[in-house]
């Protein structure tokens, strides 16, 4: 095999990888990959110029920059659609200021992990809503609803859990561990109010659960450090 064949090889191989990480179950995947990226950002900063908040402000921009801000930009269009024009950017403004806030009050040797973790559980809390409620989609001029199997079964659902909840064990927080079933109680909160709302979820839904979800999970870090149940 000569350097054009190899080249285009490992192009085709990097196609299927992108394309399987695009289904709804491996959401967890790209979530530890975005987490890594910024986690990476945050070290390499935080060593070449000694300072933790510009580390920090320096990673959730690559944060930013690695999904485009879709998850942003769909927080945005969520609080829009429900409260009005301009809501939708000061949510926004508050998620990435509590999470800045947030981040700076855990420990430099944990915020790595922390990434790694946030980004994995957020997504599959938000992405859990395919395999429990009906989504709603557009099709012409009208709106239906996809039911929850047709877009994320059993074995797949079993498979997002384990890569969504795996990453938690890089903190060692016993404490943490315990905080979980109020992220899980939150996420149902939301599940509640948009069958209330819409009788399912839309994209937005989840970006806007992705979100909020990932700010509380950074606030728990903090509780559980500040209150650990383990030693360390």
């Amino acid at each position: 095999m000569n350097g054009a064949q190899a080249l285009s090889a490992a192009w085709r191989k990097r196609g299927r990888l992108r394309q399987a990480l695009q289904q709804p179950h491996y959401l967890p995947v790209r979530g530890i990959l975005a987490g890594a990226l910024t986690g990476a950002t945050f070290l390499t900063a935080n060593k070449l110029f000694k300072d933790d908040s510009l580390a920090l402000l320096l990673s959730m921009v690559a944060g930013l920059a690695s999904t485009k801000a879709m998850y942003e930009r769909e927080l945005t269009l969520f609080f829009e659609s429900f409260a009005g024009r301009g809501v939708g950017i000061l949510a926004v403004l508050v998620s990435l200021a509590m999470r800045y806030q947030a981040l700076l009050l855990i420990p430099v040797r944990l915020v790595p992990s922390v990434f790694i973790a946030g980004q994995a559980f957020s997504r599959y809390s938000s992405g859990s809503f395919l395999f429990t409620h009906s989504q709603i989609v557009q099709r012409g001029n009208s709106f239906v609803q996809c039911p929850p199997s047709a877009l994320l079964d059993t074995k797949k659902f079993i498979i997002m859990t384990a890569l969504g909840m795996t990453p938690l064990l890089l903190i060692g927080s016993l404490s943490l561990l315990l905080f979980i079933p109020l992220l899980w109680l939150a996420r149902n909160t939301f599940s509640l109010w948009f069958l209330r709302r819409l009788g399912g979820h839309t994209n937005d839904c989840l970006g806007a659960t992705q979100q909020i979800v990932e700010v509380l999970f950074y606030l728990l870090v903090v509780i559980a450090c500040l209150y650990p149940l383990s030693p360390g």
